[in-house]
């Protein structure tokens, strides 16, 4: 099948970037027009955790659905950290590779399988993988609210029962302005994803829910 020519298959590689809040043509209504794709791309590495740093080992099978304006997306997406290295494999709507993203340590690669380009810097389809689940996760706090600064916004958290409820990103300075906020549902303990999870960036205007439909670790026994 030519990917080019096929209509479902360019939707979901446009599709899966809109949902990750990955729209280069919002990003270059904020940002400066000399060089859009290098901010954009600038905007994401800022904000991503050293892979060394993330606890454990683990593999994630996800359901992305969500809208950007008049568009409605839906994708899965498998989501794996091995190592130094976070792999995020978008699949076709046949189960086969769509593309694969990789971070190993602090730098990113991507790789497409199908004949459909992104049209965005791929880099910034782990920021808000990073500012849910890694960027400043670490402890449970004390049930109420909090209030952090990481890398350069300021995050406020509400806790209940041990779990991360939600949490609001403010930038403190920079563009684009607006706030990303995230509703984790029943709540995240530690850095495995609840079962749902809603995502709100007012900065490029969409909104994604991510169902965690199977979740594994693979941390090697001790023993």
């Amino acid at each position: 099948m030519n990917a080019a020519r096929s209509p479902s298959l360019r939707r979901l590689t446009i599709g899966l970037g809109l949902i990750l809040g990955l729209s280069l043509a919002t990003a270059c209504a904020t940002r400066p027009p000399e060089n859009p794709e290098e901010a954009a791309a600038a905007e994401a590495i800022r904000v991503l955790v050293d892979v060394a740093a993330i606890p454990g080992d683990f593999m994630a099978r996800q359901r992305l659905s969500g809208a950007m304006g008049e568009h409605r997306l839906a994708a899965d997406v498998v989501l794996q950290k091995q190592g130094d290295t976070l792999t995020l494999m978008g699949l076709t709507p046949f189960g086969t590779r769509a593309f694969a993203l990789i971070q190993d340590g602090r730098e990113v690669s991507f790789q497409p399988f199908i004949d459909a380009p992104l049209p965005f810097p791929p880099e910034l389809m782990l920021a808000d993988i990073h500012r849910t689940l890694f960027l400043g996760i670490g402890a449970p706090a004390a049930d109420g609210s909090r209030r952090l600064h990481l890398a350069g916004e300021r995050v406020d958290e509400r806790w209940a029962g041990g779990r991360l409820m939600e949490r609001r990103f403010l930038r403190r300075r920079g563009k684009p302005k607006g706030l990303i906020a995230i509703d984790y549902g029943e709540g995240m303990r530690g850095s495995e994803p609840p079962p749902k999870v809603e995502i709100r960036n007012e900065r490029f205007g969409y909104t994604v829910t991510i169902e965690t439909v199977t979740f594994q670790r693979l941390d090697t026994p001790r023993g």
